[in-house]
Formats: C-alpha cells, sequence, structure tokens
C-alpha cells in the first residue's frame, strides 16, 4: 500500500468517512478493522454476524418511528438515525427524549447482525428549532 493510501485510509477513519475503508495486498482483501475478507459491494452494507449480508431494511432507525416534536432544547435527545449497516452510527440525529425508551428497545434488537460502528464522531448537542428536535455543532 502506498504511503498517500494508507494516508487517505487513515484520513477517513478518523473523521468518520461511512464507507468501509478496504486495504488490498497480495490479493487478500481484508476490511481496515482486520475483521478478514469482505463479503459484499459497499452498497450492501457491510458483514453482520457471521460475516453474513446486513439487510438495510431490517437494520434502519428509521426518524418515522419516534416523536421529533419539541418545545425547547430539553425535549430532545440526540440519536443515530438511518441505516445501522453502514458502520457508522454518529447521534447526527434527535428525538423527543421522551421516546428514548423506545429507541433504546429498537436499536438493542436492530443492532444484532448490522456492522459494528467504526467511526470517530464530532461532538452534536441536540437543539429545538421550529418545534423539531435536530442536531448542532457545539
Amino acid at each position: 500500500m502506498t504511503r498517500h493510501a494508507m494516508r487517505f485510509a487513515l484520513f477517513c477513519l478518523v473523521v468518520g468517512c461511512g464507507a468501509n475503508v478496504v486495504f488490498v495486498e497480495d490479493g487478500d482483501t481484508t476490511s481496515s478493522t482486520g475483521a478478514g475478507p469482505v463479503g459484499g459491494a459497499p452498497s450492501e452494507g457491510g458483514g453482520g454476524a457471521g460475516g453474513a449480508t446486513c439487510d438495510p431494511d431490517a437494520h434502519t432507525m428509521d426518524p418515522a418511528d419516534y416523536d421529533l416534536g419539541c418545545s425547547q432544547a430539553s425535549d430532545c435527545t440526540a440519536v443515530f438515525l438511518g441505516n445501522l449497516c453502514q458502520g457508522c452510527t454518529c447521534p447526527f440525529g434527535a428525538i423527543n427524549a421522551a421516546d428514548r425508551p423506545k429507541y433504546e428497545a429498537d436499536l438493542a434488537m436492530k443492532i444484532q447482525g448490522a456492522a459494528p460502528s467504526v467511526c470517530s464522531c464530532p461532538a452534536m448537542i441536540p437543539a429545538c428549532e421550529g418545534g423539531q428536535c435536530l442536531t448542532v455543532t457545539p
């Protein structure tokens, strides 16, 4: 691997580019986590338990499933919303804090078999703007 390719791969891992970084050496393709052979195209998500392909339909935290309404920032809590198969679960979304127990229960079920989170997340804080929960940078 060239020095430039290594720097780019490290940059992606540090900023959490949301895609799998793949190293190819001597015809052996391995993931950046060292988990062994990579099993599918990046659009299929990462491998889940046992190397199975992650199904986005079964592993998505859908914002429509939660109350996003608010009247002040303290009504909101930062969460990950989206496809758990992507391998990066930064809390860029926000829901009403009253729905946090439902969110946690759903997450516990849907995370099973999804790719592990392998990114660095920037600091985000929940906010309430226009009656909707969202996250902003501090």
